[in-house]
């Protein structure tokens, strides 16, 4: 199961700040009468195509949001997880804005300034160093972004929209995946309310 949501979170990155063509590509999706709401759980994993990083403090959820009609504006506040333990009740979490997710090192890079380590077979990442983003230093080399930067890049982008969005969510969560029944995504706006069962 764990190299399964691996290769799938692999998979999900290679362009996950672009929607995909239709929400019924992503694994969860559901739809109200304003808005269609896309999703793919990925654990803790993200990142932009050249590297893959891990929030071991968070969930995240590579999110994608097309309006049906009239613009959406979009807020990571309207996004929620229903967190639901094998023992106990369900309790809901909001989405974290990105630039304070990466506060205190929450955020740790895979290989990243050099090429990465298989972690299943398979693994379409082993061998493919990063390519450095960001903006050159004083002698002229780029210095590649920071784990929390990639984060902030690549999150859901907030504002108004016509088109589809797409982009990480990031959810304040410290306790073990495995002791986990369930997962909604609710998405809540002056539209309605979208619930997107995860697993």
């Amino acid at each position: 199961m764990r190299t399964y949501l691996f290769l799938l979170a692999a998979a999900a990155l290679l362009n996950a700040s672009d929607p995909r063509a239709k929400v019924t590509d992503y694994p969860a999706h559901a739809e109200s009468t304003g808005v269609a709401i896309g999703a793919e759980y990925l654990v803790h994993s993200y990142g932009d195509g050249h590297q893959m990083l891990t929030a071991p403090d968070f969930l995240v959820v590579d999110t994608a949001v097309y309006p049906k009609g009239a613009p959406v504006t979009i807020h990571e506040s309207d996004f929620l997880l229903r967190i639901t333990p094998q023992k106990g009740d369900p309790f809901l979490v909001q989405a974290q804005a990105p630039q304070f997710v990466g506060l205190g090192g929450a955020f740790q890079g895979l290989g990243a300034g050099g090429a990465t380590q298989p972690r299943a077979p398979g693994d379409p990442g082993v061998h493919q160093p990063p390519i450095p983003q960001g903006t050159p230093n004083a002698a002229g080399e780029i210095e590649p972004e920071s784990p929390s930067q990639v984060a902030v890049r690549t999150a859901l982008p907030e504002g108004e929209t016509r088109s589809g969005q797409a982009g990480f969510l990031f959810f304040p969560y410290s306790g073990k995946t495995k002791k986990l029944k369930g997962i909604d995504l609710i998405y809540k706006s002056a539209g309605g309310e979208v619930v997107v069962k995860l697993f």
